[in-house]
């Protein structure tokens, strides 16, 4: 958040910005005690050094108006077709070469680790429905809230098609059992708190992302449970020279070799999930 503070030192006003973490994209607007209240969308042209102090200066705002939108249990989002400006520009949603996965998250250009990839924004369950035993074609898309204890959120049936729903992209989000991100917690601008999908590796532009599920191998579904018993999951492309050593009965990699030319390997004691 950047922009002249009120008399109390707040981020109040009509010329206060929020950076993504691309420190490119911007949101340019109105803000409340830093809480969004209507911008649009703008992007970072320069910054000046005045007498140490760092001063941005921004594009003039254009396009749709954002909003604060936070979800509830009754509520995804008023504009579901509306998309947020960093996911634009970041990720794109294509047809996945995972069999039967249909969707999948790609990045548009090359991002390093520690690169925040999308947002997932959901609907929140209440206790009934978290204890219900949905099929798992049901279960798919019920995910952590980060805003509650043992909280789940989740995409409703209609928002599931790409063609309903384009506010946030992190449910589109592949799993592999060897992936290239991680899902963490981003307090949004319009969402608030939710997950987002980090990239946990160097992935090339135009490349799928895949994050772990996390099922336990004797409660999972059964294409998670043949994938894993028939090694028959995606391995992102930058992974492509590591092999692994894996435990069994966890489902994860415990620990790597990297073929640094033909004639030598280095073992290397990694969690490629942490």
């Amino acid at each position: 958040m950047v922009g002249r503070t009120d008399s109390k030192g707040h981020l109040t006003g009509h010329r206060i910005a929020y950076l993504y973490p691309d420190f490119k994209t911007a949101f340019v607007g109105t803000f409340v005690e830093g809480i969004l209240e209507e911008a649009q969308e703008a992007r970072l042209r320069s910054v000046v050094d005045d007498r140490g102090i760092k001063i941005p200066y921004f594009t003039e705002p254009t396009g749709p108006v954002y909003r604060r939108d936070v979800s509830n249990y009754d509520h995804v989002t008023i504009d579901p077709l509306l998309p947020d400006p960093y996911e634009s520009v970041t990720v794109e949603i294509k047809i996945s070469k995972v069999e039967g996965a249909h969707d999948g998250l790609f990045v548009q250009h090359d991002v390093e680790p520690n690169t925040i990839l999308a947002f997932y924004n959901g609907k929140k369950l209440t206790k009934f429905e978290m204890r219900d035993a949905p099929s798992w074609d049901d279960n798919a898309y019920r995910i952590f809230d980060p805003t509650r204890a043992n909280g789940t959120i989740d995409i409703p049936k209609d928002f599931i098609d790409f063609a309903n729903y384009k506010a946030s992209l992190a449910h589109k989000t592949n799993h592999s059992f060897l992936p290239n991100a991680e899902l963490v917690v981003f307090d949004h601008p319009r969402f608030g708190l939710v997950p987002c999908v980090l990239a946990t590796h160097d992935i090339k532009g135009g490349t799928e992302v895949f994050a772990h599920y996390g099922y336990e191998l004797g409660d999972a579904p059964d294409w998670y449970e043949d994938a894993w018993q028939r090694g028959n999951y995606p391995i992102p492309e930058s992974f492509q020279e590591w092999s692994y050593t894996v435990d069994e009965k966890k489902g994860i990699a415990i620990e790597a070799s990297y073929t640094i030319d033909e004639n030598e390997k280095k073992n290397i004691a990694i969690d490629p999930f942490n």
